[in-house]
């Protein structure tokens, strides 16, 4: 008898985890496919931030600043799956369930700002109780039905579908974004993209380019089938202001994107020659390094190599030459 007991406990031990774990399971359809970082802490210590007074601007344009300053925020983070299709990004009103998966997570200065934060959500929202943890669900008539916030530790605050947020593991990329985001430099705005991972979406927004667009620019929206990865940092700080990396589906397809890339950007050089021009009547310093910028770019991939880059050069001095360009 005492074996058998101990049999069946262990049975219990080892299956109700894995039957939980399966019960958990996303679907494809479901997993993230976009994932972002902003760490808003290298913003604002950058010159660019400072001359730009990005920080009182932000304020300003914040929904409801009186209660919520992105000042307090250090860091966002966060993924994102794809709607089905456009139309059921474009036709969600507010009610009902998201037509994507996501979550977002905010790390703040202090906690006192999560306090401040943590309280006008609870203002608005019934505390529901899943696993132990306690979650926040919004009251509002216009809120989504599957959206949930809760507070992650003593300066932290994450938001998100439950599909996400209910995850231990929080392993929601796609195989496809995860590749992708190993990519991606550290710098201050990071962004990456499994552009394979949402084959759908991505053929009808290039037959919407098609059918929308420019003629002359037919053979540019085919390369958007051409790639699977795609990632975006911009650093005020850094060599780079702008970086951009593609990675194709095929070494000889990283080599078609890699040639429709260089002629865009060969038309642009030739296109921009006013613009800089009259940049440089008004401010030659500003205007120099502008054009500096301008043919500094070009596209880069190595031999045999499925990753392409395209970076938008950070010139020395040129947060000094804003700053002077704005009388300060």
């Amino acid at each position: 008898m005492r074996f058998t007991i101990l049999s069946a406990l262990l049975l219990v031990a080892l299956v109700v985890p894995n039957l939980h774990a399966q019960s958990n399971q996303l679907r494809q359809s479901q997993m993230a496919v976009v994932s972002f970082d902003i760490r808003m802490d290298k913003i604002r210590g950058s010159a660019m931030a400072a001359i730009l007074d990005l920080e009182n601007k932000m304020k300003q344009a914040a929904v409801n600043s009186d209660d919520f300053d992105p000042s307090d925020v250090n860091r966002i983070f966060g993924a994102s799956s794809a709607p089905e299709s456009m139309a059921a990004a474009q036709s969600y009103s507010g009610e009902g369930p998201l037509p994507v998966e996501a979550f977002v997570r905010i790390e703040l200065k202090s906690s006192a700002a999560v306090e401040k934060m943590m309280g006008e959500i609870e203002k608005k929202s019934d505390p529901i109780e899943i696993g132990g943890q306690t979650y926040f669900k919004s009251n509002e008539e216009e809120a989504p039905e599957n959206f949930l916030a809760h507070r992650v530790d003593e300066t932290t605050i994450e938001v998100g579908t439950e599909a996400y947020l209910l995850r231990a593991d929080r392993k929601v990329f796609t195989d496809g974004l995860t590749k992708a985001w190993k990519k991606v430099p550290d710098e201050a705005v990071r962004i990456a993209m499994d552009l394979e991972g949402t084959d759908k979406l991505m053929a009808e927004l290039q037959e919407m380019a098609t059918e929308n667009g420019p003629p002359n620019f037919a053979a540019y929206y085919e390369l958007i089938g051409a790639v699977s990865g795609l990632h975006i940092t911009i650093d005020m700080d850094g060599p780079n202001l702008l970086t951009l990396g593609f990675t194709g589906k095929s070494e000889s397809e990283a080599e078609e994107v890699e040639g429709g890339l260089s002629s865009l950007v060969g038309l642009a050089q030739v296109m921009s020659g006013g613009l800089v021009g009259s940049i440089k009547q008004q401010a030659p310093e500003v205007g120099g390094m502008v054009e500096e910028m301008v043919q500094a770019l070009k596209v880069e991939r190595a031999d045999k190599s499925s990753d392409i880059s395209l970076k938008l050069i950070h010139p020395e001095g040129f947060a000094d030459a804003i700053n002077g360009l704005m009388g300060n």
